[in-house]
């Protein structure tokens, strides 16, 4: 019997253990793992006109995936352990609530208080049906279903993916809803890591040093998800998206990641189709981070003459005046009806403040039942807890001048201009969902820095504010 030549096989594993070292210096690997993942996002837009639902999978797919292999050492410490069980608790109770949910509630049929629901079930199962026959429209162009003529489609195309794959039921919504509620704690434990963290660019994952998940716990305990996870609305989907941009800027910022720099070039474009001004915020909060690494003295200096110098070309240039006039006039086009005047806009945000922060108002007993009371445990859970931590948090990281902070800040910033000065007058409960997480990762870190003088004059204040209430209520 002919014996086997194993020559060959000698000569391919030499060579392969003498590569192996020369792979690991050049970390080739990671270089090879890049090229792969932007030849892979490149296909799917090539792709884009014949395979949408291949596109927007690989737009969630792909930061994903950045993140699990940027973060795959942290989250097999025992933070990132701990974190994950949070999260694998989360999915069981969302999962759950969604089930239990859709024994009552059909989008296809009726719509809420919100009547949004029974809309995006409509709009999605017409992009799928388009789909499902061969036809892929510009589903962003005026006209009826499947065209919906707004920019903003990024919550319908996912939809839309999973009632052409599983069928157009309302469990679907409530299912993605699940999913995206359940990446709640991670990614404010990403994010609270990326900004407080010592040890957020490499070494030991401690729970005493690290931030992430005290963040963690801090939103898996926020009633509010559990309200909005159970309608057919895009509230859930736009606070993941939101929550995963930032995740990734800030983590390739903090952690030079090739990696998430590749998935936040995906995930930005793709948060402009769901809410656009919250990825102005994280765009315009990432083009500032250069700048705050300058000296406190010397950057408000340089704001300083920078503001002087608009002062001057909008007083002393006709085209500098003329922008300057357009500007003011698209402002006050957002402002309601009876506001006429800058000075009658800047009353009108200044009075829309307590509502940006707390409406609904969860103190007051409504003559009829009413979707709203669906809310209070989540704003009292931010009246009593969130709010003064977050409020400490704020005061500790302007007082350590933490640059990193100046993204989500910029997105807080933006966000609450548009809710106070547009037809929202600072009532905006629903948009102002996702900005929740950003005022939680704040508490985590207010919550390791709390003092026992802040401690004691904030319950006190919390205390007067609660009885005052239940009083109010007689």
């Amino acid at each position: 019997m002919r014996q086997l030549d194993y020559s060959s096989c000698r000569i391919f594993f030499a060579f392969a253990n003498f590569m192996n070292p020369l792979i690991r210096q050049l970390n080739l690997q990671k270089h090879i793992e890049t090229a792969a993942t932007v030849l892979w996002g490149l296909a799917a837009v090539l792709t884009h006109g014949i395979a949408p639902w291949f596109f927007w999978i690989t737009m969630l797919a792909l930061p994903a995936f950045a993140i699990v292999r940027a973060e795959s050492s942290y989250l097999r410490s025992p933070v990132g352990r701990r974190i994950l069980l949070v999260c694998l608790v989360m999915l069981v109770l969302h999962v759950g609530w969604a089930l239990g949910r859709s024994h009552f509630y059909d989008a296809s049929v009726f719509g809420t208080y919100w009547k949004d629901d029974h809309n995006y079930f409509r709009e999605a199962k017409a992009i799928a049906g388009a789909w499902g026959a061969g036809e892929y429209p510009e589903i962003g162009l005026k006209g009826s279903p499947p065209y919906l003529g707004t920019l903003h489609t990024g919550y319908h195309r996912p939809l839309s993916t999973l009632f052409l794959i599983f069928g157009s039921s309302t469990i679907c919504g409530l299912l993605l809803n699940a999913v995206c509620a359940a990446c709640f704690p991670l990614f404010c434990a990403l994010i609270s890591r990326y900004l407080w963290s010592p040890d957020s660019e490499g070494g030991a994952d401690t729970l005493r040093s690290d931030y992430g998940l005290i963040a963690g716990i801090l939103a898996a305990l926020h009633p509010t998800q559990f309200y909005w996870a159970s309608y057919l609305m895009k509230d859930t989907y736009v606070a993941f998206v939101f929550l995963a941009g930032l995740t990734l800027v800030l983590g390739a910022y903090r952690r030079k990641s090739t990696r998430l720099a590749v998935g936040a070039l995906f995930v930005l474009p793709y948060m402009f189709t769901v809410r656009a001004y919250t990825a102005m915020g994280v765009v315009a909060g990432a083009a500032l981070l250069p700048f705050m690494r300058l000296k406190r003295k010397i950057l408000i200096r340089s704001a300083a003459i920078g503001a002087l110098f608009l002062v001057l070309i909008g007083a002393y240039t006709t085209g500098g005046n003329a922008i300057f006039r357009q500007l003011r006039d698209s402002f006050l086009a957002l402002a309601p009806p009876d506001i006429g005047t800058p000075s009658q806009l800047l009353l009108g945000m200044a009075a829309g403040i307590p509502r940006l922060f707390l409406a609904p108002y969860a103190w007051l007993i409504l003559p009829e039942p009413t979707p709203m009371y669906g809310m209070y445990p989540g704003m009292w859970y931010f009246y009593l807890l969130i709010y003064p931590l977050a409020f400490a948090g704020l005061y500790q990281v302007v007082r350590k001048n933490i640059s990193a902070a100046v993204v989500p800040l910029a997105v807080l910033g933006l966000s609450a201009l548009i809710f106070l000065s547009a037809v929202y007058q600072g009532e905006a409960s629903r948009q102002r969902f996702s900005l929740e997480f950003i005022l939680i990762v704040f508490a985590a870190y207010g919550m390791r820095n709390f003092s026992r003088a802040w401690a004691f004059t904030i319950l006190s204040l919390e205390a007067a504010f609660a009885v005052g209430q239940v009083l109010s209520l007689r």
